[in-house]
């Protein structure tokens, strides 16, 4: 079993009008398999099916804009 690290951009700014954050999860765009596709292809491969079957990949690189404000 591999470990795979993503690597994460976050950055917030405090205005007047509230906080506004940015932030961009897998920076570099990794593929890589979830703790459980890596799981899964153990407990259900070869019985029932193939392991590619199983092999369940994370998430791409993904964006995240947000603007709190507290009254």
């Amino acid at each position: 079993m591999t470990k795979d690290t993503t690597l994460d951009l976050t950055a917030s700014e405090d205005t007047r009008f509230g906080t506004l954050s940015l932030g961009v999860s897998n920076l570099l765009d990794k593929q890589s398999s979830t703790v459980w596709g890596q799981r899964a292809a153990m407990f259900y491969s070869p019985r029932y099916g193939p392991e590619y079957l199983y092999d369940y990949q994370g998430r791409g690189r993904t964006y995240t804009l947000s603007w709190s404000y507290e009254y």
